[in-house]
C-alpha cells in the first residue's frame, strides 16, 4: 500500500502492480534537451554537495576479470541484482535524434564530445559513489556508439574507437568496484532506426566489439542490445536483428547476462511478437519495458489528457499533477480521477505481468520517470506508484534519471530531490550539510 498525496484535504491510499508502456495509441516519449547550469560540478556553485568535493575521477579499485559460467547463466538469478537502479544519461548517448531522417547523426568532423547537446559536460566519480550510497544496487548506462566508430587511424568505418571503449571502461570500473551492477546500453542509435545503408550489419558488428571487449569481465555487467525502438519500426526487422546480435554476443559471452527490448519505444505489448525469433534454449534474457503513462504528466504531451483524466482536463490549466490532475479546487471530481488513475496504473502493470507469463522471460523496467517541471510532490507520488508497482510484481526497475535528464532525482550539484529518493530508497536518510 502507498499514498498518494492528491491535494491539502485527502490522501489516497491504493496498491499498484507491474508495470510497462501503455496502450498502442501512446506517444513517443519526445522531451527537448536544454541545458543545465548546473548539471555538472561549477566551482563557482557554493552550494556544492560535499559528496562532489570529496569523490575522485579514479575508480575506487581494479575489476576482478573473472567471466561469467554457466552457473551463472540465469536470468531470474541475475534480475535479482537489478532490482532498484538510477540511469545515467545525457551524457554518453549524445547525439540524439536527428532532423533529417535520411542523413546520419553522427559528424563527419569527428566523434561527439561526451555530453554534447545535452548541457551536461563529462561524467564525475562522485555521481556513481552518490548513487551507491543511496541503496542502488545498479546503474543503467546509456551510451552512443555508432557515432564513435571508424576515427582510429587505419580503422575501419564500424571500428569503435579506442578512447571511447577507455572511457566506458572507466565507468564501468566506478560501478562494479563499489560493488554495483552496470547495464550497459546501445543508445540513441538513430542511423539504424532510419534504416541508412549499411547499418544493419554495422548494429551487429559493434555487437560482436563489445562482446568481444568485455568477455572477461564478471557477471556483475549485463549488455543491452538497443534502447527503444521506435513506433512503427518493423518487428521482423527487429526480430532478425536482434536474434543476430544475441548470436554475436554469444560469440565471446557464452553466459553473460543479456536485456533486450521490443519497438515501440520498448512497450510491453509488443515483445511476443519477438519471441519466435530468439533463441529458445537461451534462459539468461531478460526483457525490458518503459513506462511513462500518462505521457499527459509526465512529458505534458496534451494528447494523452482527455484520454487519462477525462473531462476533469482543463487545458488553461498546463501544469497537471499526479494522479489527481489539479488541487483541492476540484475536490471530489479530483478524487474520483485519482482513483481512475491508480486503476490504471494497476491495470497497465497486470498487463505486463502476463506479458512476462506469456514470454516466459523476466520483466525489467529500465526506465520511467516524470519531468522536473511537474511539482516535486506529484513526482514524488508518482514514482512511488511505479516503484511499488513494480516491486508488488517481482519486476527490477532504473529510474530516468540521476541529473541533467530533465527527469532528475538529483538536483544539480546541490542533492537528491526528497520526494524523489524517498520514493525510490525509502530507508535512505538524506545527510545534512
Amino acid at each position: 500500500m502507498f499514498g498518494f498525496i492528491m491535494s491539502s484535504r485527502r490522501v489516497v491510499i491504493g496498491s499498484l502492480i507491474t508495470l510497462t508502456l501503455l496502450l498502442g495509441c501512446d506517444a513517443p516519449p519526445s522531451v527537448p534537451v536544454v541545458p543545465e547550469s548546473d548539471a555538472g560540478t561549477p566551482a563557482s556553485n557554493t552550494n556544492i554537495n560535499p559528496l562532489i568535493k570529496a569523490t575522485s575521477n579514479t575508480p575506487p579499485g581494479s575489476i576482478d576479470k573473472t567471466p561469467p559460467t554457466a552457473a551463472d547463466a540465469d536470468a531470474v538469478a541475475q534480475m535479482s541484482h537489478i532490482m532498484y537502479g538510477m540511469n545515467i544519461g545525457n551524457y554518453m548517448d549524445q547525439p540524439g535524434q536527428p532532423t533529417n531522417a535520411n542523413a546520419s547523426q553522427c559528424s563527419l568532423s569527428g566523434p561527439p564530445s561526451e555530453g554534447a547537446g545535452a548541457g551536461g559536460g563529462k561524467l564525475g566519480g562522485w555521481m556513481f559513489e552518490a548513487i551507491k550510497q543511496a541503496g542502488f544496487d545498479h546503474v543503467r548506462l546509456t551510451v552512443n556508439w555508432n557515432c564513435h566508430t571508424g576515427h582510429d587511424a587505419g580503422a575501419g568505418a564500424t571500428d569503435i574507437d579506442t578512447a571511447w571503449f577507455a572511457r566506458i571502461d572507466w565507468a564501468i570500473a566506478h560501478v562494479l568496484t563499489r560493488g554495483m551492477v552496470l547495464v550497459l546500453d546501445m543508445h540513441n542509435n538513430w542511423d539504424y532506426f532510419n534504416k541508412l545503408p549499411g547499418e544493419r550489419e554495422k548494429l551487429v558488428s559493434m555487437w560482436a566489439q563489445i562482446a568481444e571487449h568485455y568477455k572477461d569481465y564478471p557477471k556483475q555487467l549485463y549488455l543491452e542490445i538497443l534502447n527503444e525502438p521506435p513506433y512503427g519500426f518493423d518487428t521482423a526487422q527487429w526480430g532478425q536483428d536482434l536474434a543476430a546480435c544475441i548470436q554475436a554476443v554469444r560469440a565471446s559471452n557464452p553466459y553473460r547476462t543479456i536485456v533486450y527490448g521490443g519497438t515501440d519505444f520498448n512497450k510491453a505489448y509488443t515483445l511476443p511478437a519477438l519471441d519466435t525469433y530468439l533463441p529458445t534454449d537461451d534462459k539468461n534474457l531478460i526483457a525490458t519495458v518503459h513506462y511513462y503513462s500518462p505521457y499527459c504528466f509526465t512529458h505534458g504531451q496534451t494528447w494523452d489528457c482527455t484520454r487519462t483524466y477525462g473531462t476533469a482536463y482543463d487545458s488553461t490549466k498546463p501544469n497537471v499533477q499526479w494522479p489527481s490532475p489539479y488541487t483541492a479546487a476540484e475536490a471530489d471530481a479530483g478524487d474520483a480521477v485519482a482513483d481512475k488513475m491508480v486503476a490504471l496504473v494497476k491495470s497497465d502493470f497486470d498487463a505486463t505481468q502476463q506479458t512476462s507469463t506469456q514470454i516466459g522471460r523476466p520483466i525489467y523496467v529500465g526506465e520511467f520517470g516524470a519531468m522536473g517541471t511537474r511539482d516535486l510532490q506529484s513526482r514524488g507520488a508518482y514514482t512511488a506508484a511505479v516503484v511499488q508497482a513494480a516491486e508488488q510484481r517481482g519486476m527490477a526497475w532504473a529510474d530516468w534519471g540521476f541529473v541533467n535528464t530533465q527527469f532528475d532525482a538529483w538536483n544539480g550539484a546541490v542533492g537528491w530531490y526528497p520526494p524523489i529518493i524517498s520514493a525510490l530508497r525509502p530507508e535512505y536518510t538524506v545527510p545534512t550539510n
